[in-house]
């Protein structure tokens, strides 16, 4: 036998074999214990599955399940891919970048005096900062 063994239990289980391939699997069982216990575990649960009743689907069960399904691919294309996300969003933030890369570029080349003042210190109009002036907040706290 070259089938596999779950696939000769699953085909022993359904009776699908003829009486050649059955007597076959009855000597096999018979030689393995473990494979006898196996083999009658899984009959008692087919044989308990077998007497559980029948269910029946609503009237209607098909046509509700496929109006969802069509309601659930309606909203999946309403979803805006990634790429289309991005290329809208790029096309405000691209200006905005440039603009304030212009004002940095304009403020750092012509407006500040390179000696005494940051970007920052123009920008603010705040005094520059060095040591003394920190030294001397350290003294006013202390």
């Amino acid at each position: 036998m070259t089938e596999h063994r779950d696939d000769r239990i699953a085909h022993a289980l359904t009776g699908e074999w003829d009486a050649d391939e059955a007597q076959a699997w009855a000597d096999e069982v018979a030689a393995d214990p473990a494979l006898a216990r196996e083999f009658e575990s899984l009959r008692s649960v087919a044989a308990r599955v077998g007497d559980l009743p029948e269910v029946a689907f609503d009237a209607g069960f098909a046509d509700r399940t496929m109006a969802r399904l069509e309601a659930e691919r309606a909203e999946a294309d309403r979803v805006v891919p990634l790429e289309a996300a991005l290329r809208r969003s790029f096309r405000w933030v691209a200006p905005l970048a440039a603009a304030a890369a212009g004002v940095l570029f304009l403020l750092n080349v012509g407006v500040l005096d390179r000696e005494t003042q940051s970007t920052w210190e123009a920008l603010t109009g705040l005094d520059p900062i060095t040591l003394e002036s920190v030294y001397s907040i350290g003294e006013g706290i202390l």
